[in-house]
């Protein structure tokens, strides 16, 4: 999916779930590879950014097509004690299709 927001766009078809997209000013986690080693601070900044916004709706479990950010925000919301899986939208969708397939 080489749309922009492609992700989003499928999985707002699934049927049975609500999905709450971040703020646009709120795009990055942090991680981009090295970037949170060589720039920890900003890292840090930028992702309790993201969580600060991604909380304030309570959602079920975040969910990234971007698997850095999801290993990124799964180790601080562990490290804060949160317990809540960070998952990528095809596992979403995985779970949505077993869902449906038992009505």
């Amino acid at each position: 999916m080489r749309e922009k927001k492609g992700a989003l766009k499928l999985l707002q078809q699934l049927q049975g779930i609500n999905i709450t997209a971040l703020p646009e000013t709120i795009q990055y986690c942090g991680s981009a590879g090295s970037y949170m080693l060589k720039h920890p601070k900003m890292a840090q900044a930028l992702l309790d950014d993201l969580l600060e916004a991604a909380l304030e709706t309570q959602p079920d479990f975040p969910v990234s097509s971007n698997i850095g950010c999801v290993l990124h925000i799964a180790a601080v919301l562990r490290e804060r004690g949160i317990k809540m899986e960070v998952i990528h939208p095809i596992v979403l969708i995985a779970r949505q299709l077993k869902v449906q397939m038992r009505l």
